[in-house]
């Protein structure tokens, strides 16, 4: 025990010869990382919750065919029309990702990180989750983030409005 409380009292003597080596040390390190913070881009993040029907938005698709009642699998129809490459460039251009001088090819690759860069979860409503029954109708949570904050918002926006726009979700 002698042996550790010496020990002790010589690393915090040999710190106190050398303590202004690690003031010195210490404020080289804050200012770095204070740059590095100032540096680093702000990110805005928009969300919005979409209520929608899948059995309504469903039918013009599935007319005719027959289908397994599988509700991942319209979850997932439902996804995709909502990122269809017809309202993705509508969302595009609301936002305006789209100058007047772009190609097809510079287009095709904005809306493909576009589509990447938007996420879609989905969650039973709550009444549904109480009650445990098997049901079509789903909260779609929409979320995007740019270093914009005008143009997240417009994405997300634009996003909710094409889903309405078809008439099938409900509000």
């Amino acid at each position: 025990m002698k042996a550790a409380i010496e020990s002790a009292l010589e690393h915090v003597h040999g710190v106190w010869r050398n303590r202004r080596v690690a003031v010195v040390a210490a404020w080289v390190a804050a200012a770095f990382f204070w740059l590095a913070i100032l540096a680093w881009p702000n990110t805005y993040q928009a969300n919005a919750r979409v209520y929608v029907d899948t059995s309504t938005a469903l039918r013009p698709l599935l007319q005719g065919l027959t289908v397994d009642e599988d509700i991942e699998a319209r979850m997932n129809i439902v996804r995709e029309q909502m990122l269809g490459p017809d309202k993705l460039d509508r969302v595009a251009q609301a936002a305006g990702f789209f100058d007047s001088t772009g190609d097809a090819k510079a287009r095709a690759a904005i809306l493909s990180k576009l589509r990447d860069a938007i996420l879609i979860d989905t969650t039973l409503p709550t009444s549904a989750r109480r009650d445990r029954a098997p049901t079509a109708d789903r909260i779609f949570f929409i979320s995007y983030g740019n270093s914009d904050r005008e143009r997240a918002l417009k994405v997300v926006d634009s996003v909710r409005l094409e889903v309405h726009s078809d008439g099938h979700p409900h509000r």
